[in-house]
């Protein structure tokens, strides 16, 4: 063997062992991108907030038919009416807008946390059983809460009759024999 032959296996190996240890996978800048919790987060704030929008421009053409009545029309009072509970029905579809741009931005800084986390110790990440947590809890707080649609009816089940006749204890007896200990 030849010193440069050796100098050449090497060098060989040093450059395979740098590109080998180079290659290391790097985190995702933005991990929130892949995360279907953020995901939908976003959605549900971008749709609030489309439908505020919408609230407010039947809110607007009502205010417009407002103007067009008189003191006396018989409208009026059913339009400013449906103008009040849009109002109402506005401000609470505003706030969910809030609240989900909130949770999202909260979201947001939680996946860089935990997706570094998970990424430091070769963990997948997002975790789906987390998904599928959130998913049933958005499921319970979107069921109707009343009491009547959620059990199911008794289908063999009816009331007594209450102007029927009851049957005397007395005949009971008279069939079944001497039964039950008498005074």
């Amino acid at each position: 063997m030849n010193i440069f032959d050796l100098s050449k296996r090497l060098l060989l190996l040093i450059a395979t062992f740098l590109i080998v240890t180079s290659c290391k996978p790097k985190p995702i800048e933005n991990p929130e991108t892949i995360d279907p919790i953020y995901s939908d987060l976003n959605a549900l704030s971008a749709a609030a907030a489309a439908k505020a929008e919408a609230q407010k421009k039947k809110i607007a053409d009502l205010e417009e038919s407002l103007k067009g009545m008189t003191d006396r029309d018989p409208d009026l009072k059913r339009t400013r009416h449906e103008k009040s509970n849009l109002e109402r029905g506005l401000i609470q579809i505003e706030q969910d807008a809030q609240y989900f741009e909130i949770r999202a931005n909260q979201r947001r800084l939680y996946d860089k946390e935990a997706y570094l986390k998970a990424f430091r110790n070769g963990k997948p990440w997002p975790d789906p059983a987390e998904f599928e947590d959130y998913q049933e809890q958005k499921r319970l707080r979107a069921a109707n809460r009343d009491w009547s649609e959620r059990v199911p009816k008794l289908k063999g089940y009816s009331k007594p009759d209450a102007n029927a006749k009851p049957e005397k204890k007395a005949e009971a007896k008279a069939e079944g024999g001497a039964e039950g200990g008498g005074h």
